[in-house]
């Protein structure tokens, strides 16, 4: 396949279509056949409700990122199990802690808080992770086997892949692992087990070496000695497998 070719039928396991929508940077949109879409504050839950309403490819995750943490409204657990009612396909995310960003304290208790609900209405979640696996991990290991968790951008020590992957945690790749060593980047990858391996973009595209899904598999299916129609198959199977 060369970079002209269009690739088609893959699954993002991370984006923000709220974004898309406003900003754009997703120029093969339409090639995809599943869009994980999260949102990183309250105020986009509903504008993703309309949007994922109108588009089946869309499976919706509603969450409030770290960075935003400080910003959820008191009853927004009530607004989240009732969003998470409404639609069977519905998960949680864009959640987690983010060492980098103030107020720890106010990020871990709203991390668990929604890990806590992922796992009372059985969904999937979607945590964003920087600077924090022990943290991590711990919250996750509270919710084994309860919460098919989907770490995202995930570039990991090899250590910690394999305690993730006893947790029922799936690796999604972006490619913010392309701009790395290519010993680097192998060993991320060579610790990721097959069938938990998942890919996305975390759109609106921001990469411009990668500016596409397409041109970021094509890339990714070289690095890793395989071809892009194997990836695709590879990497749609396990997405579906981890939002059930």
């Amino acid at each position: 396949m060369t970079e002209d070719a269009a690739v088609t039928g893959f699954a993002d396991a991370h984006m923000h279509i709220v974004d898309v929508g406003a900003k754009g940077g997703y120029p093969d949109i339409d090639d995809a056949a599943l869009l994980l879409s999260c949102t990183a504050s309250f105020d986009e839950w509903e504008p993703q409700r309309r949007m994922a309403a109108a588009d089946a490819r869309i499976r919706p995750f509603y969450g409030v990122h770290p960075w935003h943490a400080e910003t959820a409204p008191a009853d927004y657990l009530e607004v989240l199990r009732g969003m998470l009612e409404d639609d069977g396909r519905a998960g949680v995310g864009e959640i987690g802690i983010d060492k980098l960003h103030p107020g720890p304290e106010t990020q871990m208790r709203i991390f668990v808080e929604q890990m806590e609900t992922a796992a009372e209405t059985a969904r999937p979640a979607t945590v964003h992770m920087v600077k924090t696996e022990a943290e991590t991990l711990k919250v996750v290991r509270m919710h084994s086997g309860d919460v098919p968790v989907i770490l995202h951008s995930y570039a990991g020590d090899p250590g910690y892949t394999k305690a993730f992957s006893a947790e029922n945690c799936y690796f999604s790749i972006s490619s913010r692992i392309l701009r790395m060593s290519q010993p680097r980047a192998m060993r991320i990858l060579s610790a990721i087990p097959d069938d938990r391996l998942l890919v996305e973009t975390d759109a609106p595209i921001r990469d411009h070496a990668y500016g596409s899904m397409g041109l970021f598999l094509i890339a990714l299916a070289a690095l890793r000695s395989t071809s892009v129609d194997e990836l695709v198959g590879l990497t749609t199977a396990n997405t579906l497998r981890a939002i059930g």
